[in-house]
């Protein structure tokens, strides 16, 4: 059966479908809604578009705070508040995913903090039930679809005809996030320093580049997971650090001499040079990557390093094509590799069509 990635317009951040069909009615898996500025141009409109054909959602994944991820569900969220004609879309989401302060301060065993939970953007001219109020958490709670124990690594669940396997956050990742929550809530609101674009560097240059790996606490606490759905394999990595996912895959029994095979991987981190790392490259046997960034921002996402880092990975059977998708077509992004190095390299560049989502199909 056919199983559809659609990596959704998000700019600089993160929200994919997965999508197939059960008995005549389409299923999804949506993780993550972009930020608010992209929520509100294109991906309102494509869950609207799911509720009108009367499909649902089985699965709604916030992956972790960052507001290039979780921006676009605080307003899809408020949508759902909204008493209108139309659509109701709370009933088309079945189930959240949520590791948030509340959850995770009752798992270790802190004291919660309500000053923490997360506002809701403010719902002009519509009343929000007490009930409801205008937190995440309470909302959540008081539709009961929020699976309120930590999403965390050695988990497995299943969802319809979806057999999912979690990879992260481990213990450290939720036992630093739950240590600092505050400082890095506040933090998802600061504009960080920019980054130099490396698309100009040659691969022979980049691929001597030595990886360092991402610290940042709230992408480690980021929730990853493998997708098992009608034969296909999906790894869905947010913005995860690669040694959580490793040592995930390791406990699983993979190693470089049995490889995970896969159909398609999100890369991590919008294509950071700092979360994908050889050592889970050798982890993994892989063709088709998916790289969510619009290659406009001031991250230098997605890193020329990142892609050419698993072009030339030791572990990569050179006799196979490697295909990265994008989710736009814009100049940035289509001038990262020429077609000379493409060639040279054994890959291609997979852009969408103009003014159309991105989709790949696994047949």
């Amino acid at each position: 059966m056919k199983v559809l990635i659609k990596p959704l317009p998000a700019k600089n951040g993160d929200s994919l479908l997965i999508r197939y069909e059960k008995s005549g009615i389409g299923h999804n898996i949506l993780i993550d809604g972009g930020n608010i500025a992209s929520y509100r141009k294109d991906i309102r409109k494509i869950i609207q578009g799911l509720s009108d054909q009367k499909e649902v959602i089985d699965l709604l994944v916030i992956s972790h705070i960052d507001g290039d991820h979780i921006g676009g569900i605080l307003h899809l969220i408020s949508d759902m508040q909204k008493k209108r004609r139309g659509p109701d879309l709370t009933a088309m989401v079945k189930q959240f995913w949520f590791n948030s302060h509340k959850n995770i301060s009752a798992y270790f065993a802190n004291p919660t903090d309500e000053n923490l939970f997360i506002e809701l953007p403010r719902v002009s001219g519509e009343q929000i039930s007490v009930k409801q109020g205008n937190k995440v958490e309470n909302f959540l709670a008081a539709c009961n679809k929020w699976h309120d124990e930590p999403i965390r690594a050695g988990q497995r669940f299943q969802i319809e005809d979806c057999d999912i396997r979690i990879l992260s956050p481990n213990q450290q990742g939720l036992e630093k996030l739950n240590n600092s929550w505050e400082t890095e809530l506040l933090r998802t609101n600061t504009k960080v320093s920019g980054t130099k674009s490396d698309h100009r560097e040659s691969i022979s240059a980049l691929r001597e580049k030595e990886f360092e790996e991402d610290d940042g606490i709230p992408n480690g606490s980021s929730i990853a997971f493998l997708v098992e759905l009608y034969g296909k394999k999906i790894l869905m990595l947010a913005d995860s650090h690669p040694s959580v996912v490793a040592a995930s895959l390791r406990e699983w029994k993979y190693s470089p001499q049995a490889k995970l095979p896969l159909d398609c991987m999100k890369i991590s981190h919008h294509g950071s040079r700092k979360n994908t790392s050889e050592e889970l490259l050798e982890l993994i046997s892989c063709q088709n990557y998916i790289i969510s960034s619009d290659g406009i921002n001031s991250y230098g996402h997605p890193s020329k390093e990142c892609l050419v880092r698993i072009i030339c990975s030791p572990s990569r059977d050179v006799s196979k094509p490697i295909k990265f998708y994008f989710n736009y077509r814009t100049p940035n992004l289509q001038a990262i590799f020429s077609k000379e190095e493409e060639q040279a390299y054994n890959f291609h560049c997979i852009f969408p069509p103009k003014d159309s989502p991105a989709e790949i199909v696994l047949p």
